[in-house]
């Protein structure tokens, strides 16, 4: 199956290789349900604070290489640069992230008001958040941040998972999630200098309003030297993945999940996102059949990208030229008729690993739902392991995959205040 390459990016021509069709049952239905549960555990509740993120599941499942695991991955940064088509099911555009960041820096008509009260206060929080020797990079302070936020959303996800677990198993809840939880947010607040960088965050976001010259020259800086690695000019760039690439595998974060044929609990898939139903271009070669049973383990990643600040999108104080190609990034609804070349942004990834499916009626198959099952043709397999049994084919895979991308609306932009352009 397709798994991220180095060179060419030949996981871009595997996701848009035509796939095999249901062999029985409905398989639109098995892959809302297996949406409606990452969702149910993974993602905000509809009116939480924050921006509300929702998943785009691969399907199948995209393959990760040992040897990419390193930091920066160029294989990481290439699959994440590209802009997702607004579908439940991933299928990439085409378009790159970088390029639509780098157009708009280059076409931004700009407001030349200041206002001078706010200035000092976006400098002095740049300085805390980015380091002054490696532009773009994190300060050491804003990585513990970022990596004690990490931390806490993991405790909340163990959380999630086991009671989730709990209603589809019937299996009783560990102890101490909640207690693991107010450890992590504790850690955070402590060690994660929370509330220094949420004021450097908040400032620099205010600063916007007044002084979009000034900040969009430091923006055109930083991503001119994320270029620069090691004294040499690349031509990608890299993203910064929380846990790093290293500890995808080896680092703590890992929760088991279980999916039953004959799960009573399912929840619906109706509010899940902002996104359409699955279609068929999303259905999967083999069966869900009563017996059968899908166990695996999950992780969250957090990604970022180090050369970009998404909060120019909401800024009113730019506009584009026609020299940038496009006239709208983002309208601000992704089902929109032209949503715009950049309506939604990978902001994460679910990994799956340890995947054993047993129950199986078959000899064997290729996908189910987002999840690979190795054994496919003519490309680089999965590692994959077939047992025959009186109940079933029992199938694992141990390999490591990409089972999800977390999401998030860009919104409309530009939106450029007539007070600024007049």
């Amino acid at each position: 199956m397709k798994r991220i390459q180095k060179g060419a990016c030949a996981w871009v021509l595997a996701a848009l290789a035509p796939v095999a069709l249901a062999q029985a049952g409905s398989q639109d239905a098995l892959l809302d349900f297996m949406y409606a549960r990452f969702a149910a555990v993974f993602t905000q509740p509809k009116g939480g604070a924050g921006p509300r993120e929702f998943l785009i599941l691969a399907s199948p499942g995209i393959g990760v290489d040992q040897a990419d695991l390193v930091t920066p991955s160029y294989a990481v940064s290439m699959l994440l640069d590209q802009v997702p088509e607004p579908a439940r099911a991933y299928h990439p555009t085409g378009v790159k992230v970088s390029k639509v960041y780098g157009r708009i820096l280059d076409a931004a008509a700009i407001t030349r008001y200041q206002d001078p009260s706010t200035r000092g206060a976006a400098l002095a929080a740049k300085a805390i958040l980015f380091d002054s020797a490696r532009p773009g990079q994190p300060t050491e302070a804003y990585a513990a941040f970022l990596n004690f936020q990490m931390e806490y959303q993991a405790a909340q996800d163990a959380r999630r998972v086991a009671l989730a677990e709990s209603r589809a198993t019937g299996t009783p809840l560990p102890t101490g999630l909640d207690q693991a939880v107010d450890t992590a947010r504790k850690r955070w607040e402590r060690l994660g200098h929370r509330q220094a960088i949420q004021e450097a965050l908040d400032a620099l976001q205010a600063a916007y309003a007044g002084n979009a010259l000034a900040l969009m020259r430091n923006f055109r800086a930083d991503f001119l030297h994320a270029h620069l690695r090691g004294g040499a000019s690349h031509d990608w760039l890299p993203v910064t993945t929380y846990p790093p690439e290293e500890q995808w595998t080896t680092g703590t974060g890992w929760h088991p999940m279980t999916f039953r044929q004959d799960d009573p609990l399912a929840p619906s898939a109706g509010d899940a996102g902002p996104l359409p139903a699955l279609g068929k271009a999303a259905k999967t070669a083999a069966p869900w059949t009563p017996g059968m049973t899908l166990s695996v383990e999950v992780k969250r990643v957090q990604v970022t990208r180090p050369w970009m600040d998404p909060s120019l999108f909401s800024a009113h104080t730019w506009a584009l030229r026609e020299s940038a190609g496009f006239t709208l990034v983002s309208s601000g609804n992704p089902v929109d008729r032209d949503p715009g070349i950049m309506p939604i942004l990978v902001t994460g990834l679910l990994l799956a690993r340890k995947l054993t499916l047993t129950g199986y009626p078959g000899s064997g198959a290729d996908r189910l739902g987002p999840f690979d099952l190795g054994g496919g043709q003519g490309r680089p397999a999965m590692a994959r392991h077939m047992t025959r049994t009186p109940a079933g084919t029992v199938i694992t895979v141990p390999d490591l995959q990409i089972v999800a991308f977390f999401c998030q609306v860009v919104p409309q932009s530009p939106t450029p205040d007539p007070r600024f352009f007049r």
